[in-house]
């Protein structure tokens, strides 16, 4: 290998970990997974823990040092999109930073959340865009702009941490039927910076 090759080796292998962010950084509930550098979705997904929607209830859990990577905060569902059956299950996410400024703040059925799911499988990832306009940049083009942009970019049910950023999550479920029992894993679904 000649000089320049090796060189451009070590600067290609240095980027890599420049600035590298540890796991173990991570102060909070649940698991911070890091999916690798070269992940074809965000690099890190945060599981805080699991919600029922079988049942009224309040949740909170706390968040802190998490690496600075945009997030889709949401929920893994077992199951398919259904709107008549998840019609009932309303959820209220509220996000507030130690600052007490409100991150994210989106509440509604489920049935009208965003539900991601790969082709032929049967888990979905369910969470909220955030509401845009489009603006007319040129005579030709027009920009998708968000409207109502929180602290810390929070929009819809995305946000980016900042460093030592300290987080609490509120989530609130209101059944209005009764439902088999079925548990969401609350998310922090990584989707680069």
């Amino acid at each position: 290998m000649n000089k320049l090759s090796r060189n451009i080796a070590i600067l290609i292998i240095s980027g890599l970990f420049i600035g590298c962010y540890s796991e173990r950084s991570y102060k909070g509930d649940g698991v911070l997974a890091d999916n690798g550098p070269l992940s074809f979705y965000g690099r890190y997904d945060l599981h805080l823990g699991n919600v029922s929607l079988a049942e009224s209830r309040e949740y909170a859990f706390q968040a802190a040092k998490l690496p600075k990577e945009r997030f889709a905060v949401g929920f893994n569902i077992q199951s398919l999109p259904n709107d008549a059956e998840y019609a009932t299950v309303n959820v209220h996410l509220i996000i507030q930073n130690e600052r007490r400024e409100v991150v994210v703040d989106e509440s509604g059925p489920l049935s009208e959340w965003v539900w991601g799911h790969a082709s032929g499988g049967s888990e979905s990832f369910v969470y909220r865009r955030g509401k845009s306009k489009d603006v007319q940049v040129t005579e030709n083009t027009w920009k998708s702009t968000p409207i109502g942009v929180k602290a810390d970019q929070g929009h819809g049910s995305y946000f980016m941490p900042r460093p030592n950023g300290k987080y609490e999550v509120r989530i609130k479920v209101q059944v209005s039927m009764p439902r088999q029992m079925e548990v969401a894993d609350v998310m922090f679904s990584g989707v680069g910076a």
